[in-house]
């Protein structure tokens, strides 16, 4: 007897046409879940001045920064950064952000804010660095509305959320910055910048801001999820 045959054998036709609706409905559930992205933020109300580290939302992990951690506003964003340092409230080059999960995370998006690509803040083609695990990625801003995201010898194209220009958030969002690989700690820091525009002086690179962390479940988890409800559902029916 086949194991399908053997699991229906008590259960009337009825039965077995609702618990096959319900398996396909949670299925369906299931698949648009494992689309759907669960944001993890730091936000100013998460931030104590003086603080070295900071709770992300719904205990999915911490932020710590290498000093005391503030928050900077602009253009309608705000993000995470360091304070005091040569720009206050961003995270320049001798400084570090290192957010760390309680779980391990598929990275869906990386949010950015205050890279400009010059002469906003004399800061020229400003360059990212987040390193996960053995992963490195650099965000180079090209253009007050380009920025190319390289990791692993690729490079993707990102196209500003916010404009590089002065007054404005210079917001750059990095969608699957590290593929379908689970995460449990990110660091970021910023890198020297050598990539002046002509005629001009690199005198202050590079800085920014974590404007947003976000991340899908890990589709284990999910499918744990779809096989629960599935026997939870013939349980009642057998009952």
């Amino acid at each position: 007897m086949l194991q399908s045959e053997a699991l229906f054998t008590d259960v009337s036709v009825k039965e077995f046409t609702v618990i096959k609706q319900a398996v396909i409905s949670t299925l369906m559930v299931v698949g648009m879940l494992s689309g759907t992205a669960s944001a993890n933020v730091v936000l100013d109300a998460t931030i104590v001045d003086g603080d070295n580290c900071a709770d992300l939302l719904n205990g999915a992990g911490t932020a710590c920064g290498n000093r005391a951690l503030t928050t900077k506003s602009q253009g309608g964003y705000t993000g995470i950064g360091i304070a005091g340092g040569r720009t206050n409230g961003e995270i320049d080059i001798d400084e570090t952000l290192t957010v760390t999960f309680t779980a391990e995370e598929i990275i869906s998006s990386i949010t950015l804010g205050l890279l400009f690509d010059g002469p906003e803040y004399r800061d020229w083609r400003e360059i990212a660095q987040i390193t996960a695990g053995d992963m490195v990625g650099t965000l180079t801003v090209n253009s007050a509305t380009q920025a190319t995201w390289s990791m692993g010898g690729s490079e993707t194209t990102i196209t500003a959320l916010g404009d590089a220009i002065a007054g404005q958030g210079a917001v750059w969002q990095i969608l699957n910055p590290f593929g379908n690989t689970l995460v449990d700690v990110l660091a970021f820091t910023a890198l020297e910048s050598n990539l002046c525009h002509t005629g001009n002086t690199c005198s202050n690179q590079s800085d920014f801001t974590v404007v947003e962390i976000a991340t899908v479940p890990e589709p284990g988890s999910l499918a744990l999820l779809g096989l629960g409800l599935v026997g939870l559902g013939l349980a009642r029916r057998r009952q």
